[in-house]
């Protein structure tokens, strides 16, 4: 790390998340990079950290046909909260558990 003397270059460098950024400079995990140039990742109690396989190439189209078919709407606000920052009625949520009801 530089902030132990360490030398910032190009060929030193690795793209991280910030919270795997985190992960190594306040949780213990390190970085060592090996002869073949590749990183390996290891916790804090030195064990190494498994390579997690690369994600297949998917089929854009046929997904969107797909979710078409489904009447399923994919957009970029699917995630946006519902939620309109009033207090829960704790109450009514476990009367309509507990009751099954649905809306």
């Amino acid at each position: 790390h530089w902030a132990n003397e360490g030398e910032t270059s190009l060929g030193n460098l690795v793209t991280l998340c910030s919270f795997h950024h985190l992960l190594l400079h306040e949780g213990g995990y390190s970085v060592t990079r090996m002869h073949d140039g590749a990183f390996t990742f290891f916790t804090p109690g030195g064990r190494q950290v498994e390579p997690v396989p690369r994600l297949r190439a998917g089929n854009t189209e046929a997904l969107l046909r797909s979710n078409t078919a489904l009447a399923i709407d994919v957009s970029a606000a699917t995630c946006d909260s519902k939620w309109n920052g009033t207090t829960a009625d704790y109450d009514l949520i476990l009367t309509a558990y507990f009751h099954g009801w649905t809306t």
